[in-house]
């Protein structure tokens, strides 16, 4: 038996004003950010958070503090909203289960939008991260010589996000309770500021990347001359993390030969690759693995198979010695 791995990529795609698909609902940033009480001499940075894919619609965020001192406030503001049509002042508590991590508050968007539904929550927070003095011997390829590179100890804020998000599309909408939608997503990172309120920009939810994983194997079979490649499902990996994803969509592996046509191809629900691998009894050579997507609705969720190489060579077993 013989052993590799096979990664399979799976993208959500809802980038920027490419998912604006209603353009008769004008999207426009508001000139200026309302009047707050900002402490004095304090710094002001401003950002946004987008809270669907179809209007642009985005909770503006006036953030009162930096880097080496620490975030202090955050105003939030989403024009003409029931609850945030004036910006709301959050101040930071302290985690219960980070010792240097101090939690804002939540913004939570629910809504509609002819096939679509959806639910996007933000829990904003801060934390104070530090390192310690050190040194560290490096080459320098300019010099030809090895030196000592030293750094101090250092202390610094960050401010970011949780962004935990449902969807559902299409005939799934009448049906979806929360905690149930197809598509259930999460993702941590820090918040990006803008120095001036100018810069803000307006968009949709932003780029939501996952992989699936999945690992393949190549058995010996009764042919001598053919192996069986087993691509088993493995769970999902990196980026944003996948809680759902629509069972129902249909993904496709195939397997083609180095300068020749495809041999083998098959298509199934992405529930049933979840539950049953790929099999397929293919000849010993060299072949690309490649695995299509599928789209739901804004998203689309594309197969990528990522290996060490173009090609994945599939070996015939060395013979058993006596």
């Amino acid at each position: 038996m013989m052993k590799n791995s096979l990664v399979i990529g799976m993208a959500l795609w809802a980038m920027g004003e490419t998912l604006q698909a209603n353009p008769s609902i004008p999207v426009r940033k508001p000139d200026a950010f309302p009047s707050v009480s900002v402490t004095p001499g304090a710094t002001v940075r401003y950002g946004m958070l987008p809270l669907d894919t179809w209007t642009g619609k985005v909770a503006y965020l006036l953030v009162e503090g930096d880097s080496t001192n620490g975030y202090s406030r955050v105003f939030a503001w989403i024009p003409n909203d029931s609850r945030f049509g004036r910006p709301q002042e959050f101040k930071p508590r302290p985690s219960e289960t980070h010792p240097n991590s101090w939690i804002f508050g939540e913004i939570e968007n629910r809504d509609a939008f002819e096939e679509e539904k959806l639910i996007v929550r933000y829990i904003l927070s801060t934390s104070r991260q530090s390192r310690g003095a050190g040194s560290q011997q490096v080459f320098d390829y300019v010099t030809g010589k090895t030196v000592t590179r030293t750094w101090g100890a250092a202390t610094w804020h960050v401010i970011g996000y949780r962004v935990n998000m449902e969807y559902a599309w299409g005939k799934d909408v009448v049906g979806a309770r929360e905690g149930n939608y197809p598509l259930a997503l999460a993702h941590q990172t820090e918040l990006r500021l803008y120095d001036t309120w100018e810069k803000v920009p307006v968009s949709a939810l932003g780029l939501l990347a996952a992989t699936v994983q999945g690992r393949h194997q190549l058995f010996e079979t009764r042919d001598s001359e053919k192996g069986r490649l087993v691509c088993q499902f493995s769970g999902y990996r990196h980026g944003v993390s996948v809680i759902r994803a629509p069972s129902d969509g249909r993904v496709t592996l195939k397997i083609t030969p180095y300068m020749r046509e495809s041999i083998w191809e098959e298509t199934r629900t992405l529930g049933e690759f979840q539950q049953k691998p790929f099999e397929a009894e293919i000849p010993y050579s060299w072949y690309t693995l490649s695995l299509s997507g599928f789209q739901y609705g804004r998203f689309i969720l594309r197969g990528v198979v990522e290996t060490a190489e173009t090609l994945v060579p599939l070996n015939r077993p060395p013979p058993q010695g006596r």
